[in-house]
């Protein structure tokens, strides 16, 4: 589920995840996206996120600009209402 990343980018937080199952659709452009189970290349892209102002930045604005884009075209895709049915619907598909 890409909930967890929707909320990220909607707070503002920079994202790193797996290039698997509904993560890159997600996501995008917007994060770091990662193969593998290597913990040495997670850790070098958290680290990068932490120590790169700029990139940093540039993911955030990124990650806002994927929230508004989202929103914007589809009223479905509300915050709200993504977590209204999450709570609605606790461990269940939305």
């Amino acid at each position: 589920c890409g909930l967890p990343f929707l909320e990220a980018m909607f707070h503002g937080v920079p994202v790193v995840g797996r290039a698997a199952t509904a993560i890159p659709e997600t996501v995008s452009t917007a994060g770091l996206l990662l193969e593998g189970d290597h913990p040495e290349v997670w850790a070098d892209a958290v680290l990068s996120v932490v120590r790169d102002r700029s990139l940093r930045e540039r993911l955030v604005a990124a990650g806002r600009d994927r929230i508004r884009a989202r929103l914007a075209t589809d009223p479905r895709h509300s915050l709200g209402a993504i977590l209204g049915a999450r709570v609605a619907h606790p461990g269940g598909a939305v």
